[in-house]
């Protein structure tokens, strides 16, 4: 994974996880979008209005479709009971 998360000692192995998944999910949704949305010669100090639309719209798109992963998980994971 790209990184643990420090968290409490009371948390559980499950809540560990979820927390890891998580982080790792973001710092890919961060990479992945700053690739698409931000040009490597990018110099100014603010993005500009389209950089920050492409960077919007991919960060929406990115949790959805992570939504929709976990959905179809959860109908796959209930059908197999």
């Amino acid at each position: 994974m790209a990184g643990t998360v420090q968290i409490p000692q009371n948390l559980t192995n499950l809540q560990q996880v979820e927390l890891d998944m998580m982080a790792d999910m973001y710092g890919r949704m961060t990479e992945t979008c700053r690739k698409k949305c931000v040009k490597p010669e990018h110099k100014a100090g603010e993005l500009n209005k389209g950089e920050s639309v492409c960077l919007d719209r991919c960060i929406v798109k990115y949790f959805q479709m992570h939504e929709n992963v976990g959905k179809n998980l959860r109908l796959d994971f209930n059908a197999a009971k």
